[in-house]
């Protein structure tokens, strides 16, 4: 009787297993195709609900990481999940950046008492089996959900994680030091005559030396019918007289300003206020003004064990035209971008001098099926989270990071 009730107990539990396909999965692509070619290292995280799964599929190839959202069938009578239109980097790609084919999975899920194994292929549209040739793939569960290290992936590519595409963005919170080097200093003009003028701030070298006084060249005049008349000619006669006599009083004006310039100090004009008009606000400012007018919604605290993190956001749901703007500590670091199946990714290095950390995603748009969500993978190097975000045009959706004590 014991003996059956075992037997009856492993089968409900192998039966109950067969239902589902929930879980992590790992495993190796290789290319159809004589000969020897890059494979994929793919990881497949999805969630069972009725006869659909949804979830993520990422793989590793060459030099990088990629990753997109899933949403596939399990038949649950045959065992079979099918997941269309996953963009694969074209295997002859230079790198992950290369151009993508799009493929179809199908797979079947075997459960033994050693292990549970998903054995599938990824297939192109016949037209192009050639260009996109298939790919064969037998996924591992891996049983212990905590601890991931175990995996075929973390175990060989871990440290490639922290490779980001080109189009990824990167947010560094270290301080930026501040080059003088360049900075000009800047004086008043000096003015050195009693003439009213205006004062501009401009770059002037500074020089110990007085102001070099520019001097007025010679006036040179001529009397009608006469020679040129100069201070030293003799004699003077009837009809110069009044040329020498002018002659004589402009050059003593002359001697006698030089004299007070060089005694007194040289006269600075006041300041003159100048009207700025008011600066237009920024894009970005217009932004910071609207987040502000939002509340936020606290959705989870997650605890992370690294200085920085990666996360990822990903359209949850159908693909309706969702936009977000991505911000840390209140300061926009991703401005309106859309949200699609392939990941949007962000690497962030946290600010160490605060003790949390905060990221909010705020709804640009509420795109066609309202209102504006996403899924947020957040990985720290160690462990990954999951966060389901909703926001409106009156919220935003946040999370708080914080450093797990040492």
């Amino acid at each position: 009787m014991r003996t059956k009730l075992l037997l009856l107990s492993l089968l409900f539990h192998l039966s109950t297993q067969a239902q589902t396909v929930t879980g992590s999965w790992y495993g190796n692509a290789d290319v159809m195709l004589s000969g020897r070619h890059n494979n994929y290292l793919a990881e497949m995280i999805i969630k069972q609900k009725g006869d659909e799964v949804v979830g993520i599929l990422g793989y590793y190839f060459k030099n990088g990481y990629q990753s997109v959202y899933i949403h596939g069938n399990f038949d649950k009578a045959s065992r079979t999940i099918t997941i269309d239109n996953i963009p694969i980097t074209y295997f002859r790609a230079k790198d992950i950046d290369g151009v993508n084919c799009y493929m179809d999975f199908t797979g079947t899920l075997v459960i033994s008492r050693v292990k549970s194994n998903i054995n599938g292929y990824f297939s192109s549209d016949p037209k192009y089996k050639y260009t996109c040739p298939e790919l064969r793939v037998t996924f591992d569960l891996d049983i212990d959900e905590n601890n991931k290290q175990d995996s075929l992936i973390k175990n060989t590519v871990a440290k490639k994680f922290w490779q980001p595409l080109p189009q990824d963005v990167i947010v560094d919170n270290e301080p930026v030091k501040k080059d003088t080097s360049a900075i000009v200093k800047t004086e008043p003009v000096v003015i050195a005559n009693d003439a009213p003028a205006v004062a501009k701030k401009e770059p002037v070298a500074v020089a110990k030396e007085t102001p070099a006084i520019a001097q007025t060249a010679p006036v040179v005049i001529a009397a009608k019918d006469s020679p040129v008349v100069t201070k030293n000619d003799k004699p003077v006669t009837k009809d110069t007289a009044a040329v020498v006599a002018v002659i004589e009083k402009e050059e003593s004006l002359k001697s006698a300003n030089q004299s007070v310039v060089k005694n007194q100090a040289p006269v600075i004009a006041p300041p003159v206020a100048i009207a700025i008009a008011p600066q237009q606000p920024s894009e970005k400012d217009l932004l910071v003004k609207a987040f502000e007018k939002r509340k936020n919604i606290y959705s989870k605290d997650i605890v992370v064990s690294s200085d920085s993190v990666r996360v990822s956001f990903y359209d949850n749901g159908e693909i309706d035209g969702d936009s977000i703007s991505v911000f840390l500590n209140n300061q926009p670091i991703l401005m309106k971008q859309e949200l699609a199946a392939t990941a949007l990714n962000i690497y962030i290095v946290l600010d160490k001098t605060k003790d949390v950390n905060e990221l909010s995603m705020f709804a640009e748009n509420l795109g066609k099926y309202p209102p504006n969500t996403a899924l947020m993978v957040l990985y720290d190097g160690n462990e990954r989270h999951e966060v389901y975000l909703s926001s409106s045009l009156s919220q935003n959706a946040t999370i708080r990071i914080r450093r797990k004590a040492n």
